[in-house]
């Protein structure tokens, strides 16, 4: 019976505060970096593993947006931004969700952070344009990060300063999903 399903049927609830009591444990992305960190997103923040030798075993800390400063607990992918030999930024796609039984998801911005997890930073810029984050991509070959969204591609070099690239006039839609900077074709495939 439809009427009586529930995704999680022993203790499901959903509270205004914190959401669905399992959602920790619903994976969207996972990402690996180095040998030593594992970076999980889920519909309810971020897991960040890091491996202790002196143990063998994987030490795990969880991380919600109240805490740590990133825009919401809705977690759906990462990606990684050398800038340099000494920092490594890690973007993750962080979206709003309403706890209200809807399970819509109402979009946000890109956050990142340079420090492992300790400060995360919001983009205010893609904030204030109230966009839905599909995708990021980093160029390996300089300091471009693409932001894939509801309202268009955007890029920036600084993660502060943006702009939104202006779409070929074949493209008929506005939204655009992934978006890679190929250079050996010098060119965005969108």
């Amino acid at each position: 019976d439809i009427a009586s399903y529930q995704i999680n049927p022993v203790g499901n609830y959903l509270d205004s505060e914190c959401g669905s009591e399992f959602d920790n444990h619903k994976v969207f992305a996972v990402h690996a970096m180095g040998d030593s960190i594992l970076w999980v997103g889920t519909a309810n923040g971020i897991n960040k593993g890091v491996f202790d030798s002196d143990k063998n075993c994987v030490v795990w800390e969880h991380m919600k947006s109240d805490d740590y400063g990133f825009y919401d607990d809705w977690i759906i992918g990462f990606e990684e931004q050398i800038l340099d030999a000494t920092v490594t930024r890690l973007w993750a796609i962080t979206w709003d969700r309403r706890y209200d039984g809807s399970h819509l998801q109402y979009g946000g911005p890109p956050c990142y952070t340079d420090d492992y997890g300790e400060t995360w930073h919001v983009v205010e810029f893609l904030l204030d344009k109230n966009i839905i984050s599909y995708n990021i991509s980093t160029s390996t070959y300089s300091n471009e990060i693409y932001v894939s969204s509801n309202e268009g591609l955007f890029v920036s070099n600084n993660s502060v300063l943006w702009e939104k690239l202006t779409l070929p006039s074949y493209i008929f839609y506005e939204a655009v999903y992934d978006a890679e900077f190929m250079h050996i074709f010098n060119d965005t495939w969108i």
